[in-house]
Formats: C-alpha cells, structure tokens, sequence
C-alpha cells in the first residue's frame, strides 16, 4: 500500500510539473483591440476561429500593396477558420498623421476576418507603453511559452481557437497560401 501512494504521488508530482507551463499560460480571448477605426473589438466573438497577429507595413508602397492584398487573399480562403489581426505598429512607421490615408489604403481590402488595429506600441523596450496585446505576445509569464520582443513588420504570432499562443513566424515565413496552409495545421 505504502509503495502505490508513493507511486501516486510521485505521478502526481510528474503530471504537475509538465502541466505547470500551461496552467501560466492565458487565453487571448479575454482581451480586446482597437481597430483603425476606432471601433473596439473584444477577441472572444472569434472563439473557436485561429488569430494570426502580423505586424503590417505603412509605406503602401507597390510591394507593401501586393502584401496586403496576398492578406486578403488568405482572408477569403480561410474566412471560416481564420481572423487575422493587421497591427500598426509606431516602432516600424505608424504615425497618428498617417491614420486618415491608411484608413483610406486597407478599406479596399477590407475583410470580415481582416481587423486594421489603431496604431500600437509593439515593443519591449517601450514596456510603459507597449500595448496589452504585444505585452501577452512576448512574454512567456503570461502567454505560456514566447518570451521574446517583437521583429518587425510580417512577424506572425498565431493564437488557437482557444486564445492560447501555439506558433511564433518571424518575416521570412511568407503570405503565400501554401506557407499559411502550413501555419494553420
């Protein structure tokens, strides 16, 4: 008897340290974004839907349009199964002054299940500052597993149906639907 209740506690024991990770981990799903337009949107009405967060670009440059459009591209293919959260981030080129034009540039490509954030803090060293989402995307304490600071525009963090992080691509991982494909399974 002595030999099982040790062998209980000591499964007991193992079990805990592996589920400890994700019991520090939270969902996503219990925030909420501003999009570009300044309408609030909480993230939990895309429960059971994938969230890829991508830093876009500002520019609207030739290649920054082809970009935008391959987003929208994958937004129809995965409309079903997929929300994909386009940030502005000051720290790769958003500027308040820049928010009349860019709302004008992405309303052509404008999806249900494409939201344009506001322009937002992503990163570390603006910790006063950095915005709630990137503060749950780059740290391991409240995200389960990513500790890192955000790279820069095309950097993916993808989010289950859950709201739990499960993927992190940094921008060499392309838009292409076959490279979405590969994400989303």
């Amino acid at each position: 008897m002595i030999k099982r209740n040790g062998m209980k506690y000591a499964l007991i024991m193992i079990l805990s340290i592996f589920c400890l990770p994700a019991a520090a981990q939270s969902s996503l799903m219990d925030s909420s974004i501003v999009k570009l337009s300044g309408e609030s949107v909480m993230l939990s009405q895309y429960s059971g839907r994938k969230l890829l967060v991508i830093i876009l670009p500002t520019a609207h440059a030739v290649s920054d349009t082809v970009y935008i459009q391959k987003l929208a591209s994958v937004c129809d293919h995965n409309s079903n199964r997929l929300v994909i959260i386009g940030v502005l981030s000051y720290e790769d080129g958003y500027r308040d002054s820049l928010s009349a034009v860019l709302k004008t540039w992405y309303s052509a490509y404008s999806r249900p299940n494409l939201l344009i954030t506001a322009g937002m803090h992503t990163r570390k060293n603006t910790e006063s500052a950095q915005n709630p989402l990137f503060k749950w995307l780059t740290d391991a304490g409240r995200n389960g597993h990513f500790d890192q600071d955000a790279g820069g525009v095309n950097q993916k963090f993808l989010i289950d149906q859950l709201g739990y992080l499960c993927g992190v691509y940094d921008a060499r991982t392309g838009l292409s639907l076959r490279s979405i494909q590969k994400i989303m399974h």
